[in-house]
């Protein structure tokens, strides 16, 4: 027999969107979160205010950046970016970054 909606205790909205979000989201997802949670950090406030993760696929880990001439210049920094990443993740979980100009 079903509950009725009355008797059914409140749940926190956090807890009903992790359900869903598992149910439908691929494991890339669970890390994409963990990698904004330590991105500022990793990649210090200068890059963290004009570039922020995307997507992460595969080993590939897309950022978007605020504009054109910031890509560039993250490109010299890029391999320091990803042994910062990897580190503060305590695993190898990212190969490269590609970056684009895109919404922040």
């Amino acid at each position: 027999m079903k509950k009725s909606i009355q008797n059914r205790k409140p749940a926190h909205i956090g807890g009903i969107l992790q359900n869903i979000l598992s149910t439908y989201r691929q494991e890339s997802d669970a890390e994409l979160i963990r990698i904004w949670e330590i991105w500022d950090q990793a990649v210090g406030d200068r890059i963290a205010q004009n570039a922020q993760p995307e997507a992460f696929k595969g080993r590939f880990l897309w950022v978007n950046v605020t504009h054109s001439g910031l890509i560039q210049e993250l490109q010299f920094s890029k391999q320091r970016m990803i042994t910062k990443i990897n580190h503060a993740l305590g695993k190898k979980m990212i190969n490269d970054i590609k970056f684009k100009v895109g919404t922040i």
